[in-house]
């Protein structure tokens, strides 16, 4: 069991971005979308800085991303 334990917590976690889009209006979900980011993962490449700079993405959104990802363990890039 352990070892079947340990294969799991090792394995990478890939978290659909629908998970996140559901969650964000129509122009939030285009900028994302355009980006070409699949997975929450992606996601943590950009910082807020970057997220921010994308059209569709307000302050709004951007809180919404940043609970999502921290749901999911994970956060934007900090510079």
């Amino acid at each position: 069991w352990s070892n079947l334990i340990l294969m799991h917590l090792k394995k990478p976690m890939t978290v659909k971005i629908d998970v996140l889009l559901s969650h964000l209006f129509a122009p939030a979900r285009r900028a994302i979308q355009s980006v070409e980011i699949t997975t929450l993962e992606d996601l943590t490449h950009f910082s807020e800085k970057e997220v921010l700079a994308w059209h569709g993405i307000g302050i709004n959104a951007l809180s919404e991303v940043i609970k999502i990802l921290k749901t999911e363990g994970l956060s934007l890039r900090s510079d």
